[in-house]
């Protein structure tokens, strides 16, 4: 209680002395119109506004010696003179999109019900209910497989999609999944990223670099052109495998009015103490030769209108400061543990973009906010332990996990497990 009264109050301190934004202000009290434009037209970048380096570079340990925090990070920053908090809207898969994408995805062969065996011809969600201390959760699902034919047993393809939802709210209970796959033995499912060896592009596929970027930009835009390349690097099998050099492998998130989603790390819990929190919008896609093997949609959002128009940010000495105050303090609460023997935060990269959030106060409503996001990564080592074998050195952007998230509005510290 006392450390965490500590970190409160280091952040009240900091953003004392920072340049907060106004409080009490109506949504969209910024004003709008041609005079908003122009307005945004002729403001500096937030590069410049801001005052944001190129590169960041911080270290500090604890009085023990065995947490430690380090930074040697680029940071990324949108071209744009302004941003907005905008609402954001859960939204799911219909019918007419399963339908469509099952038809681009089968390329002229069929698709049959994988639990009744039943050939496939553009059917909806199967339903199915249980009892919750809520009342009712009504599962939403699809498992397609194609129907295999004399030469296809080893090299077939497969579609799934699922959601669940309570009856009597409409609140959704789990992530709406869309996944696509080529079943085959050079091709298992892939969700790992590993760094290209050189430039990116540096793959024994046949396949160009930028052919695969612009088979991966196709599938996404066939749900929303928004969808911009995120992470790129080469699929790999599992965290500590090596890479498969025959694959390329792109995270793509939504990118809006310029400000890109930050891509998540992985795909975080659904439910918390708010209730159901979305995951963060993404699309994964993997191409080898043959073109894409492996796509899943996680968690659409549909952007919706304008809460706060051009809202005040604060500058990234203040962000700094927030991190460089409490960073250190969450690894440090581990102490108390005898056996932890090393936590180290590493930070390899920053990056300002959007994040989903819950409004406080309104159920089932929720926003994008814009956020400053430090990747790397941060591994507790215990006595006696497994330790993976990358854990002592520094990571690489392509890989790196979300490690501390900042609100770039008023320096509040998110964690990104639960949402808010």
């Amino acid at each position: 209680m006392k450390k965490g009264f500590a970190i409160l109050l280091v952040c009240s301190l900091l953003l004392q002395s920072g340049c907060g934004g106004a409080e009490g202000e109506a949504p969209g009290a910024a004003g709008g119109g041609a005079s908003a434009s122009a307005a945004r037209e002729e403001a500096p970048l937030l590069a410049e506004a801001l005052g944001v380096p190129e590169h960041y570079a911080y270290e500090e340990a604890s009085d023990s010696g065995i947490c430690r925090v380090t930074a040697d990070a680029d940071i990324l920053v949108p071209e744009v003179s302004a941003v907005d908090v905008l609402e954001a809207v859960p939204a799911v898969f219909s019918d007419s999109q399963l339908a469509s994408f099952a038809a681009h995805c089968a390329d002229g062969a069929a698709w049959r019900d994988a639990v009744l065996l039943n050939p496939y011809e553009g059917e909806g969600y199967r339903r199915s209910t249980s009892r919750t201390e809520d009342g009712e959760e009504v599962f939403c699902s699809l498992y397609l497989e194609e129907i295999p034919g004399e030469d296809s047993w080893y090299d077939r393809r497969q579609l799934t999609s699922s959601y669940s939802f309570s009856s009597g709210t409409g609140e959704l209970f789990r992530t709406p999944v869309l996944e696509y796959a080529v079943f085959a033995p050079a091709n298992p499912e892939l969700r790992f990223f590993a760094p290209f060896p050189g430039e990116p592009g540096s793959s024994e596929c046949k396949m160009t670099y930028e052919e695969a970027k612009a088979a991966a930009l196709a599938e996404a835009a066939r749900f929303s052109p928004d969808f911009a390349i995120a992470r790129a690097g080469l699929s790999q099998y599992s965290d500590t495998a090596s890479a498969s050099s025959g694959n390329y492998h792109f995270r793509l998130t939504r990118s809006i009015g310029g400000v890109p989603v930050n891509p998540p790390d992985d795909r975080g819990v659904s439910r918390t103490p708010l209730g159901y929190v979305p995951e963060t919008e993404c699309i994964d896609v993997t191409v080898g030769d043959e073109g894409v093997v492996w796509f899943r949609f996680s968690s659409p959002i549909a952007p919706g209108g304008v809460l706060e128009e051009d809202v005040e940010l604060l500058s990234f000495e203040t962000i700094a400061g927030v991190f460089e105050a409490v960073a250190l303090l969450t690894l440090e609460e581990l102490e108390v543990y005898d056996d932890l023997e090393r936590y180290e935060m590493k930070v390899c990269e920053i990056r300002f973009g959007y994040m989903v959030v819950p409004q406080a106060g309104e159920e089932l409503s929720y926003r994008y906010v814009p956020v400053w996001d430090f990747y790397g990564s941060a591994y507790p080592q215990y006595e006696n332990a497994y330790v993976p074998p990358d854990v002592g050195s520094f990571p690489d952007p392509v890989g790196a996990s979300v490690v501390f998230t900042v609100d770039a509005r008023n320096g509040a510290v998110i964690d990104r497990g639960v949402g808010y």
